[in-house]
């Protein structure tokens, strides 16, 4: 349970902390998300959507961060962690969705 700077990709933010003072500014604001990540003292950490989703879940009271997609069909739903190094901003999520959402393709030419 580390302390850290909750984000997604529209700029919410909130302080993972488990006082739970900023939830409820935070909670299904951000429709249709991408990602979020979670910047600590020395880590880092982005959850990239790989489904359709509604909304992000986030509460902290408690918790030290709960977070999560919320919605979309509830069926074949992917998403993926990726643990990083420290970073200075949340800049690497959205680097990060763009690799896992448009993979590089292979060809193999014959002649």
């Amino acid at each position: 349970k580390l302390p850290g700077t909750f984000i997604d990709n529209e700029g919410i933010t909130a302080k993972v902390d488990g006082n739970g003072e900023e939830n409820e500014a935070t909670y299904g604001k951000t429709k249709d998300p991408r990602w979020y990540a979670v910047l600590g003292d020395g880590w880092a950490h982005s959850c990239i959507a790989l489904s359709k989703f509604d909304h992000i879940a986030y509460w902290d009271s408690g918790q030290m961060g709960a977070i999560g997609f919320v919605g979309g069909e509830y069926k074949n739903v992917q998403m993926s962690y990726l643990i990083h190094g420290p970073e200075k901003d949340a800049s690497f999520a959205e680097e990060d969705w763009k690799r896992l959402t448009n993979p590089v393709k292979v060809r193999v030419l014959t002649e």
